[in-house]
């Protein structure tokens, strides 16, 4: 028969980040037929684990600490390991922590011809590691290095510049008509038509921090700066093109 397994999680000692790797870890050892996380997740603490909770089938316990430096969660743990071993509900307890607190329970489990795994930092109490049948260390770095690499592949793809704004320049100046004189246009009337005439028109998308300095990139296109300010022309000679 396969062994029948209750995962028990200190949440406020390690964050849910770890979840794959115990799991993972916890299945080697058979079905997982409890799995309950503890933590005053009111105050912020272990809180993680509320968000995953759903994802991983899991269980939150919220235990209120009455005072400043009591870990409440950690009593409320040991009781359920103690009830749930009375009960015959699991043959092997993965304890997921690192407190020396649980050291007592780890002791108790054996004694009551129960497994036990511990679960927790390359820091966790010698004597907790000691009292368990086995102790798994959690390797922190593989879950931070995981989180990033989600978190790079989340972000969106960079735009591409585009290689040419002068059929948008073309087109805003047939938007502005009469305004043009001479063919020429202020660069403040052209930036508001480009607007118009290419909606979501974003000047990163064409390889510039400026429009000024877009233009100036175009051969087609002149530039003059007058006193009124400056101002842009498609050069004589040079065809239409429908953007």
């Amino acid at each position: 028969m396969q062994s029948r397994v209750a995962i028990l999680i200190d949440a406020e000692n390690l964050a849910a980040t770890n979840a794959a790797q115990i799991f993972s870890i916890a299945a080697s050892y058979g079905m997982s037929v409890l799995r309950r996380s503890y933590g005053d997740f009111a105050k912020g603490a272990g809180a993680t684990w509320l968000e995953k909770a759903s994802l991983h089938a899991v269980d939150t316990v919220q235990v209120c600490s009455p005072a400043k430096g009591k870990n409440s969660s950690d009593m409320r743990m040991t009781i359920d390991a103690v009830e749930i071993s009375a009960a015959g509900r699991a043959d092997t307890f993965c304890l997921v922590s690192g407190d020396a607190d649980f050291t007592p329970l780890a002791v108790y489990l054996r004694g009551a011809g129960k497994q036990v795994i511990g679960l927790g930092c390359e820091n966790a109490s010698r004597s907790f590691q000691q009292s368990c049948d086995a102790f798994h260390v959690i390797n922190l770095s593989a879950n931070a290095s995981q989180a990033k690499n989600q978190s790079q592949s989340a972000k969106p793809p960079s735009v591409a510049p585009t290689t040419s704004l002068l059929p948008l320049v073309q087109d805003a100046i047939r938007l502005l008509g009469d305004e043009v004189k001479g063919g020429w246009i202020s660069l403040g009337r052209l930036g508001a038509a480009l607007r118009v005439s290419g909606p979501g028109f974003q000047l990163k998308h064409y390889g510039g921090a400026s429009l000024k300095k877009v233009l100036a990139k175009e051969p087609a296109l002149e530039l003059a700066i007058r006193d009124t300010g400056d101002f842009v022309r498609v050069r004589p000679r040079i065809a239409f093109i429908s953007a």
